[in-house]
Order: C-alpha cells, then sequence, then structure tokens
C-alpha cells in the first residue's frame, strides 16, 4: 500500500461472474505501478473465467478498462452497458 493514498474496490465472487470495479487514489508518481497491479488482477481474472465463463465473464475481464483520471486509477471490469454507466459516474462526480 506504499503507492495508495485510499481506495474502494469491489468485486463479485466467481461463480457470480466478473464484476470489479477499483477506485484506488494514489501517490504522486505512482500510478504506473498502480495501474500494473491492476492489470495483474485483471490477467488472473481472464484466467479464472477461461475455463469457467459463467455469463460471459471471460469478455468481460478481458475487456476490463484500467484508467487514470486525476490522481485516481480505475479499473472498471464489468459489462459494456455497466462500464458506460460507471465511467459516466467516475468522470462527473469523483473528483
Amino acid at each position: 500500500m506504499k503507492n495508495v493514498i485510499s481506495y474502494d474496490i469491489r468485486y463479485a465472487k466467481g461463480n457470480y461472474g466478473a464484476a470489479d470495479v477499483a477506485v484506488i487514489r494514489v501517490k504522486e508518481g505512482k500510478a504506473g505501478e498502480v495501474m500494473d497491479s491492476l492489470e495483474n488482477r485483471k490477467d488472473d481474472r481472464i484466467t479464472e473465467f477461461r475455463n469457467y465463463d459463467v455469463y460471459d465473464s471471460y469478455d468481460i475481464a478481458f475487456n476490463a478498462e484500467i484508467y487514470q483520471e486525476g490522481e485516481l486509477v480505475v479499473m472498471l471490469m464489468l459489462s459494456e452497458d455497466d462500464k458506460a454507466k460507471a465511467k459516466e459516474i467516475v468522470n462527473n462526480y469523483i473528483p
């Protein structure tokens, strides 16, 4: 947690498909390291759902979006509709 100021991470257990959201406030200059960690998480979820693709979880994990918004690093591993709505919330309501 040396790179993180604060965070909120929510995820679904594998039985219920992929629905992972992470919003992480990072220390200055540490966004790249945090994004790498989230890429590892994404890869883990892709592997998890490769042979157990419940509720299109493999595609959801594969198409997860990880990006930086100011001092936040965000991962949205959601269906395309939900991802668009979540991104709008992050961009409009979280400073």
